[in-house]
């Protein structure tokens, strides 16, 4: 069987859909409905029906997926490490993903650095999920991900900064900030999804409940919420002090024994494609150079 149909095969499978698979590998969609006609023909098989304006997957193409997709994609990767990088002229696109907390604290370097060296090159940012950036390390759609967390098996990490949590609090809240106060005050923190779940879980060893918890998506709400709303919040402390610097708020440390913070660079485990390996070490400079 020629392997390129089952490129063009995985392309539409992750991207749901023939024109986006045409886009993703640079050609036609006429091509893409050429190639997906032979592996209909070889396998016996449709593959993707018609359902509404888009299409689904085969029992037989849901399966065939899961056998080919990390062959695949260590193909791919040993292809590219024969490959000379050259960024001065690279024209690709990199993939990150960030937490908005991370696009406020790393990305101006990484895009500086970016854009000295490969100047042709575009970066696009994806939102930092903790449960869904590994399958996108795994398959290409990420380069890296910078989160505060392990991402699982699958996934290599180094740690490029540490800094500890603290608690912001309303700038008129008088006294000490103690774990009686800490509990009876209603208190906003961020999703663990994003990758900081290390406060939440340390609350709980301490056996701290606060009385009420409004759950966000962004580290962005919560020095409105606190200034605001009079509301308790927690967050890195490099962030929180350019906060404290705007609105109306005071920082303080943790009532209760948390891990230090630790931020980590993630890619895919194994031998990195050369593109991949330049840009993973970009983002690990430009960061450490920032935070030494």
């Amino acid at each position: 069987m020629d392997l390129n149909l089952l490129h063009v095969f995985a392309c539409i499978y992750e991207e749901g859909g023939l024109t986006a698979a045409a886009r993703r590998l640079n050609t036609s969609q006429p091509s893409v409905s050429h190639a997906l006609a032979r592996l209909r023909r070889e396998l016996n098989d449709d593959l993707f029906l018609r359902a509404g304006r888009g299409i689904v997957p085969t029992a037989r193409a849901d399966a065939l997926y899961r056998e080919v997709r990390e062959p695949l994609g260590s193909l791919d990767a040993a292809v590219s490490r024969n490959r000379t990088f050259d960024p001065a002229a690279a024209e690709r696109t990199f993939r990150l993903c960030l937490s908005d907390i991370g696009e406020l604290d790393f990305l101006p370097g990484i895009v500086a650095g970016l854009r000295a060296a490969a100047p042709r090159a575009s970066l696009e940012i994806l939102p930092m999920d903790a449960e869904q950036a590994p399958a996108l390390l795994g398959r290409g759609d990420a380069d890296a991900a910078i989160a505060s967390t392990r991402l699982g098996p699958g996934v290599d990490s180094v740690v490029i900064k540490r800094e500890r949590y603290v608690c912001l609090r309303p700038d008129s809240w008088g006294g000490e900030l103690t774990r009686d106060v800490f509990a009876g005050a209603p208190l906003a923190v961020v999703s663990p999804a994003v990758g900081h779940e290390a406060p939440l879980a340390a609350m709980e060893e301490a056996g701290l409940a606060p009385r009420s918890v409004v759950t966000v998506q962004t580290f962005a709400a919560l020095p409105r919420l606190v200034g605001l709303c009079g509301m308790l919040a927690i967050a890195p402390e490099t962030i929180a002090q350019g906060w404290a610097t705007r609105w109306p708020i005071r920082l303080d440390p943790l009532p209760f024994p948390a891990r230090e913070l630790r931020v980590r660079l993630h890619w895919r485990a194994g031998a990195a494609s050369a593109d991949v390996a330049w840009f993973v070490a970009l983002v690990r400079d430009r960061v450490r150079d920032a935070n030494p």
